[in-house]
């Protein structure tokens, strides 16, 4: 398959070079740049699997060095969906000739070529087991999320960490966590909500027993009934609290 560079590539001042090698794509661009091969069938590089070498240096006014390199492999095939995994890093002396660093970089090719069904059985392996995460979607008791961890073998948390801010606020997903990371937030997640809910539980009992609610902020009402009060007899009465609208708790 003959893949080029194209013309219109945005990125295109940013790649030293590009070729393919055993069917591969291969890019070596600059950090902080995302440049993309086309294939002659209209794919890019945003479809299959390729080595992307990026060069990057330390900062210096009026030139350009370089001093690192590193060699990854992209997989955007079939199942693939952006899963990266570096191959190599390699640190040398500053220096203004990309080809330098390429160089080197092309020392480490075939590995990352052989290296790419390795990380798709790796993300197959991971999306399976997050498969099994999905089961549990309900708040869950003590008991129900101490079962569950031990089912798919993920820690343990107490309650105090399943009420922390990483948990209530956290954004974890696969690849940038690994699935068992992943898979100990949600099922922390489940917990803290079953944890909400039996507060919310407690309160609304309370309330029903005094006549009172525990919280600062009364409920809004939500339907009319034309039924006397249980607290003075006028009607009509109002839920969820079943008062009318004298005796409804004020802010």
């Amino acid at each position: 398959m003959e893949w080029y560079l194209r013309d219109d590539e945005f990125w295109k001042p940013r790649v030293f070079d590009w070729w393919v090698e055993d069917g591969v794509p291969v890019i070596a661009h600059s950090v902080g740049s995302y440049p993309s091969l086309m294939a002659a069938d209209g794919r890019t590089t945003k479809d299959v699997a390729y080595v992307r070498i990026k060069l990057s240096g330390p900062p210096v006014r009026d030139t350009e060095l370089w001093n690192t390199v590193s060699v990854s492999i992209v997989d955007n095939g079939p199942g693939g969906c952006g899963f990266s995994e570096g191959v190599w890093v390699g640190k040398f002396e500053p220096t203004e000739n990309p080809a330098t660093l390429i160089r080197e970089a092309k020392k480490h090719i075939g590995e990352a070529i052989a290296h790419i069904p390795v990380l798709r059985s790796e993300v197959a392996e991971a999306k399976q087991r997050l498969e099994a995460g999905n089961a549990f979607t309900s708040p869950m008791t003590r008991e129900q999320y101490e079962a569950a961890c031990r089912e798919i073998a993920v820690d343990i948390l107490t309650d105090e960490d399943c009420q922390s801010y990483g948990v209530k606020y956290g954004d974890f997903r696969y690849p940038q966590y690994s699935p068992d990371h992943v898979l100990t937030m949600k099922l922390a997640s489940l917990r803290l909500a079953g944890i909400t809910q039996a507060v919310v539980a407690a309160k609304n009992e309370a309330g029903t027993t005094s006549g009172t609610i525990s919280s600062n902020k009364p409920p809004r009402q939500t339907g009319q009934l034309w039924e006397p009060c249980r607290k003075c007899g006028r009607e009509p009465i109002y839920m969820p609290l079943m008062v009318c609208d004298d005796c409804w708790p004020k802010a």
